[in-house]
């Protein structure tokens, strides 16, 4: 995603791409290289987290330290939020 915001931005075009993922996806480093260039590069690229409590019958209290995922953006400089309706 964060290569397509690129490139709506060289050609100024005003797009915005969309990354919609689900939350195990944060624990993976291409996650983090988006999150980075695009911060870095002030792409127009909002990122969409879908929660899911299991994966892969792993439960999300033993793969993340940081359980408000949405706090992760403030890492790379990027505002975030969350719906509290459906955060536990």
């Amino acid at each position: 995603m964060a290569g397509m915001a690129f490139a709506f931005k060289r050609r100024a075009t005003g797009q915005v791409a969309l990354n919609f993922f689900g939350d195990g996806a944060v624990n993976k480093g291409d996650w983090h290289e988006a999150m980075n260039l695009a911060s870095l590069w002030a792409l127009l690229l909002s990122f969409f987290c879908e929660k899911q409590p299991v994966r892969r019958l792993d439960p999300h209290q033993r793969r993340d330290t940081e359980r408000a995922i949405v706090r992760r953006a403030a890492a790379y400089r990027m505002p975030g939020s969350w719906d509290s309706a459906t955060t536990s």
